[in-house]
């Protein structure tokens, strides 16, 4: 799941044989999203552009956007409904 149309597609180019959906991942349930079956990883990559040096600088002081702030918490989200075996997560040391 990806919100960014172009992130996904570059994503497709380098992996044909996952299966692709851009969505927000705060409007998926996990539970229907993989039902029952058994989830092996969970790779998550929350945005951190507007509280880190992710884009090429110091975090600027200025307000933050809750909603890429917030994101840290979908991981917790599917963690506890899908319950991966496995979970990345994409970090960035003002995370």
């Amino acid at each position: 799941y990806n919100h960014n149309p172009v992130a996904l597609w570059m994503h497709e180019v380098n992996h044909p044989e996952t299966r692709h959906v851009c969505h927000d991942l705060w409007d998926v349930d996990p539970e229907i999203s993989v039902g029952r079956r058994p989830f092996a990883l969970g790779w998550f990559s929350p945005d951190c552009r507007d509280h880190s040096k992710a884009k090429g600088s110091a975090p600027e002081r200025g307000p933050i956007r809750r909603e890429s702030r917030d994101l840290g918490w979908v991981v917790v989200r599917w963690a506890r409904v899908a319950r991966p075996r496995v979970i990345m997560v994409e970090n960035v040391e003002e995370y």
